[in-house]
């Protein structure tokens, strides 16, 4: 781990890595399921998607590389034991193989890099090492503290003057993991990734990759299960949109002409918006809210 400490991500390197035909760039992403039907069990799959290719094409089922399986029945606290091969095989490729196509009369050098980690948000917080987002630094961008109050209260999430929040580096970073390589007590490593919110991941090892920038902020949980949700419930409960109101952004739904590609949210918004899904969430948030919420909300809400 020493050997990474101090050096720093030249992205103009990358670019000039991914101007070679030969050279691939690989997302990465581990998500949990459940493969069992009436049981609380949990499987994990790690696997890469390649970015040279149309994104339409990328996550087809032939295209995507399944890099190995994390087993159940509970999702493990540290996932790098499972990370080390990915990583020993991303250093490989980084050097690059000779490698012959068959429609290619002679051997190539391929090489390739992971540009990016894009998982949902606790999956994301064990991969690149930082803390879960209900930690008090809960965010894996800036150094924003969230205080908490006490034993049982729930964390501050207030205070959103955007110029106060430092910005996490790659320096600060690997400082934390240094501070927390140099203790064997388990009592001071925690209290040094509370203090920084940083753990150690396999993917530090890579020469060339960024663990603050290259990971992908999850706009799913964050944005339409989380602030899209929380508006509506903030709005029902101070009296803004209550049962009649829900049946006439109901009707303007349905009277919406969308794109084919767009899905419809029949009949769950009169229900009050119960078990809307990711992408109903979205398709309110980008498509359907603006003309629905109309004349619904008062001004200052409605253009905020």
């Amino acid at each position: 781990m020493m050997a990474v400490y101090g050096r720093t991500l030249q992205i103009s390197k990358v670019c000039l890595f991914l101007e070679f035909p030969h050279n691939l760039a690989f997302l990465l992403n581990v998500d949990w399921f459940q493969p069992f039907d009436h049981v609380q069990y949990s499987v994990g799959v790690i696997y890469l998607t390649i970015l040279n290719m149309p994104r339409y094409q990328r996550y087809k089922l032939e295209n995507i590389i399944v890099v190995g399986c994390i087993p159940g029945p509970n999702e493990p606290n540290n996932i790098n034991p499972y990370l080390e091969p990915l990583v020993d095989e991303l250093l490989t490729l980084w050097q690059g193989i000779i490698f012959k196509p068959e429609s290619y009369p002679y051997p190539v050098l391929v090489r390739g890099c992971l540009l990016g980690v894009a998982c949902d948000l606790p999956a994301t917080r064990k991969i690149c090492g930082f803390t879960g987002h209900a930690s008090t630094h809960g965010c894996s961008k800036c150094m924003k503290l969230f205080p908490c109050g006490g034993f049982g209260e729930k964390l501050d999430y207030s205070g959103y003057e955007r110029e106060a929040w430092i910005p996490r580096t790659l320096d600060m970073h690997f400082d934390a993991l240094h501070e927390l390589e140099e203790t064997t007590c388990h009592t001071q490593q925690e209290r040094i990734e509370k203090k920084y919110g940083v753990r150690f991941s396999a993917l530090v090892r890579l020469p060339y990759f960024n663990i603050i920038r290259q990971h992908v902020i999850d706009a799913m949980h964050y944005l339409y299960l989380g602030t899209a949700k929380h508006m509506i419930s903030i709005w029902k409960e101070i009296g803004i949109i209550g049962t009649a109101e829900l049946a006439v952004i109901q009707s303007r739904v349905d009277e919406m002409v969308v794109p084919h590609n767009i899905g419809r949210i029949p009949n769950k918004i009169s229900s009050k918006f119960s078990s809307l899904t990711a992408d109903q969430w979205r398709n309110w948030t980008n498509v359907y809210s603006l003309h629905a919420l109309r004349g619904i909300l008062p001004e200052e809400h409605y253009t905020c």
